[in-house]
């Protein structure tokens, strides 16, 4: 396993050359991954003042120490010189992330570029040297509502609800070759939209724009179509439209909408060149109507087809002209019109179809919109169950006849929660189908209406998600454990769709902020989140009631919950800017977390000084949801008030701790006392010195008081010493706990370093436990631990084990307000674990950790990011000096420095802070039992 000396000294002496000789070859370092408000290139921000963030990256991997010592950041308009809008002059700062542009005012619709350049150091030379950026851009959107000069448009009457909109015009040649500029479209709808112009897609994203809650905000989205556009000739511009999430109940508005869909769009080619929607922009028909029973799909007409219908060939003399419309207002509300500045929804990856069986009936009732009744029904299976859509090619049928497509998650039933599309065929009797404006969690297919069978072939599932790439990664020798990981992935991804991660996607579709809270540290380390995160937790601001309270899903408002899933305005924020540096969201949400707290103040009863129900109904003050021993859902029970009220300080804790980040002082100092005047309240109520024990002894009534920092520190053994006794011995290795007490759980031991109890209930395969779910065929995770028939088969319930994995057994940890913002410790207390392997983006980019122990000793390899530092934690039974780096002795190895040891879970640790670079420690300590 070892290297020789002779290799090592080798390796040792070229690191420590590369990093000089580097100097005079080249550049040792490139400034790349240029990003404004977290997206690269965006179009159409509206943050008056936007930030900057990039990464720096070594030439050579050889390269250890890369430091930057300054930065400078030149922002310009198109034509103008470098800097014209702003020049930040050479900065002596190491920050490369959240920097905020502070230049002359940007202005709506504007382009603008910047460059970076960066001077930094590495190690083995005492001179600096410089490296500038390639070009990046962004676009300003509509900063001020008065900045639209277009209309509303839509159609009032009932014959298609998906109609198309088109404006045809000319474009000079003139106009187009003397725009500085690219020619954008935008484009906001109440509904969804898709553009195309001259009969091409604008975007290949889906389902736009994010979801919003539409009495606050109507979103818009910024198309660059300069090259579809064809100057000195005829062009048209179309818009599909479709009611999209408008006809979702809580997004009536007052007075109600005119029209649903509405669309309004501009399109600027130059300083003065405009397509912007009015009266004249005609509107017709499309082939497609929204089915509205339940989340019913698309209904699909191919007889009314217009061939190239967004394009200069068609005639539109007999179109209608479009009804101009507004948004509704009243005197004391208006509602904004913003942009949509996160990643679309896409097609991320295709699902293929594993069986189709036909099945003879006698008779089937007839179904809504048309459908012929059948004696002969095709089911289509899918390899899994996925969010998304599906399509089925080479359909053939009578002419005019209509085949339905019903959707399900479970085998014998053909249609659950009215998800459902339908095919109309034209005068050919062929054709094919994909979805379009709503999206299904789909496993069954079940058709009627078709003369032949589909084959396996024909049909492709098409997953969904408006995450970005994974930027996280993890695997280990255990293999149960490896698929518990990537049963979280595709879990998460498919309840991301949209602009907001739902509990399930077909039953409620909803925003929950409890199933939100048990996955973003997952989604922090796995994906780049924080444009969405952003958007997200803008929307619980969005929906905030006069009186202060958050409602427990947004911006879909309706379902229940409690202090736990409100919470999330506090929670989401802290954690974001723990990863990411972001003060922004600290300071834009803050407003909404002191109301919030304000009114829990409001119902903090006198005599014992704690949170009580508000409302008698069990939705407004849940306790740990969904057990193995059921839920905690009587309001008035001890067990929901120790649990809210638990959950109450922890977000006290952190809304004076943000406080303090933001500079309101006093504020920290009033939330500071009365978190620790709840403690004592709750220690009074519920604890027992002598035993540790609260309440009585269930898993989650150890674990909330621990996790949220109500025990105290001289009982803090006893108490996690009844949650061991619990987990191993009372549940016999398996967890007792739902939807928040799972992620607490993990959350608190992973942090207290005892992943050999993580280890324990996520090792499990026999009821209750996740590896059971894998037993029973999963491949997501379902709504409740007893996976019986009828449960949601895709759920955010259960993803609280997700932040374990990359943070706890890879062992990398991201904290931007510790001391070490990056700290790894290769989870080697996690049961039989004897390899594991890693990434995640740790501030300043990617950070790898690859672990593994034999009988001969202990090897980890680690990368840390240009421009970053990290805590390393390395297992050695004799401290440092039995820690050695690339065949080194650790403490004369360049870029590491002896910081002294520690002892986790009964392991001894010699600790390290460690430059950025590539490592290769070895020590001889030996797992136990190996």
């Amino acid at each position: 396993m070892f290297a020789t000396m002779r290799d090592c000294l080798v390796l040792t002496l070229f690191t420590t050359m590369a990093s000089a000789e580097r100097l005079t070859d080249g550049p040792v370092f490139e400034v790349a991954d240029l990003r404004t408000e977290y997206l690269v290139n965006p179009l159409g921000i509206d943050k008056q003042r936007p930030r900057f963030m990039y990464e720096i990256k070594p030439v050579e991997e050889a390269t250890r120490g890369l430091t930057q010592q300054s930065y400078r950041i030149m922002v310009s308009k198109s034509g103008t010189p470098a800097g014209s809008m702003w020049d930040s002059g050479t900065i002596t700062s190491s920050k490369s992330m959240q920097i905020q542009y502070n230049g002359t005012s940007l202005e709506s619709g504007g382009v603008y570029h910047w460059t970076v350049s960066v001077t930094a150091t590495v190690l083995g030379s005492d001179s600096s040297t410089t490296s500038v950026s390639d070009r990046a851009m962004f676009t300003m959107g509509m900063l001020h509502q008065s900045d639209w000069t277009g209309a509303f448009i839509g159609l009032p009457r009932a014959d298609s609800n998906c109609p198309w909109f088109r404006q045809s015009f000319v474009l000079p040649s003139d106009v187009m070759a003397a725009a500085a500029d690219p020619a954008l479209a935008y484009v906001t709808s109440v509904g969804y939209h898709e553009l195309y112009i001259n009969g091409q897609k604008a975007s290949e994203d889906v389902l736009l724009p994010s979801i919003s809650h539409i009495p606050s905000r109507v979103l818009y989205r910024v198309y660059n179509v300069t090259a579809l556009l064809r100057p000195g000739a005829p062009n048209t511009m179309g818009i599909w439209a479709a009611p999209g999430w408008d006809t979702y109940g809580d997004m009536a508005t007052t007075p109600p909408l005119p029209m649903v869909p509405l669309v309004l769009a501009e399109l600027h080619v130059g300083a003065t060149f405009r397509v912007v929607t009015d009266a004249t922009w005609k509107v017709h028909a499309s082939t497609t109507t929204h089915i509205s029973s339940g989340f019913g799909g698309d209904a699909v007409d191919a007889s009314k087809d217009i061939p190239g219908w967004s394009t200069p060939a068609v005639d539109d003399s007999t179109w209608a002209n479009a009804t101009v419309g507004a948004l509704p207002s009243n005197s004391t509300h208006h509602i904004i019109i913003a942009a949509d500045s996160m990643e679309g929804t896409r097609k991320h990856s295709t699902v293929a179809a594993l069986k189709v069986s036909t099945t003879h009936i006698s008779a089937r009732t007839t179904a809504p919109h048309g459908v012929a009744t059948s004696a002969t029904t095709h089911v289509v299976e899918m390899a899994e169950v996925f969010t998304g859509w599906f399509r089925i090619i080479n359909l053939k049928g009578a002419p005019g006849s209509t085949v339905k497509f019903e959707i399900s998650t479970t085998a014998g039933t053909p249609m659950e929660y009215g998800m459902q599309d339908t095919y109309t065929f034209d005068h050919t009797g062929a054709g094919q189908f994909e979805m379009r404006f709503q999206y299904h969690e789909i496993q069954f297919i079940t058709i009627t209406g078709l003369a032949t069978a589909p084959s396996v072939a024909d049909v492709t599932g098409i997953r969904l998600t408006s995450l970005g790439n994974r930027t996280g990664d993890f695997s280990c020798s255990n293999q149960l454990i490896t698929a518990l990981y990537t049963t979280t992935v595709n879990n998460y991804r498919g309840l991301t769709t949209g602009g907001m991660t739902v509990d399930c996607p077909h039953r409620e579709r909803r925003g929950y902020g409890g199933d939100g809270h048990t996955s973003y540290q997952f989604a922090l380390a796995n994906y780049p989140v924080g444009a969405y995160f952003n958007k997200w937790t803008r929307d619980f601001a969005d929906i905030q009631a006069p009186d202060g309270w958050v409602p427990h899903t947004a911006p879909t408002v309706s379902g229940g919950g409690g202090p736990a899933w409100s919470g999330y305005v506090m929670t989401n924020p802290w954690q974001t800017y723990n990863t990411y540096g972001d003060v922004d969201i600290l300071a834009d949400m803050y407003p909404t977390m002191t109301r919030l707290l304000d009114f829990y103040r409001q119902h903090t009863h006198a005599d014992d000084g704690l949170l009580h129900a508000w409302d008698a109904s069990q939705w407004f003050f849940l306790g740990d949801w969904i057990t193995p021993h059921g839920s905690e859902s009587n309001v008035s029970s001890p067990e929901n008030i120790l649990f809210n009220n638990c959950y109450l300080h922890y977000i006290t804790v952190l809304t004076g701790k943000i406080s303090t980040i933001l500079g309101e002082e006093a504020a920290a100092a009033k939330y500071g006392a009365d978190a620790q005047k709840l403690a004592t309240d709750i220690n009074a109520a519920f604890g027992n010195r002598s035993s540790g024990v609260y309440l009585d002894t269930l898993q989650s009534h150890a674990v909330m008081p621990l996790a949220t920092g109500v025990v105290p520190s001289d009982i803090t053994e006893k108490t996690l010493s009844n949650l061991d006794n619990q987990i191993t011995v009372v549940n016999t290795g398996h967890l007792d706990t739902g939807l928040t007490g799972t992620y607490f759980m993990t959350k608190y031991l992973m942090e207290a370093g005892r992943n050999d109890l993580v280890f324990t209930y996520a090792n499990q395969t026999t009821f209750p436990s996740y590896g059971y779910f894998l037993t029973q065929g999963y491949t997501t995770w379902p709504e409740s631990w007893q996976a019986g028939h009828g449960v949601s088969k895709m759920h955010g319930c259960y993803n609280g084990i997700g932040l374990w994995f990359v943070e706890g057994v890879a062992g990398i940890r991201v904290h931007y307000s510790d001391e070490f913002p990056v700290t790894i410790r290769a989870g080697v207390d996690a049961g039989d674990i004897t390899h594991a392997t890693g990434h995640r983006t740790a501030l300043h980019g990617r950070a790898q950790s690859s672990w593994t122990c034999t009988s001969s000793g202990f090897a980890h390899n680690i990368s840390i990011p240009g421009n970053g530092l990290a805590k390393v934690l390395i297992p050695s039974s004799s401290g440092p000096t039995g820690v050695r780096e690339g065949g080194v002795p650790a403490a004369s190895a360049p870029g590491v420095v002896v910081l002294g040891t520690q002892t986790i879970n009964k392991i001894p640790y010699a600790a390290f802070k460690v430059a950025s670079g590539a490592y290769h420690f070895t020590s001889n300590w030996i797992k136990p039992h190996m």
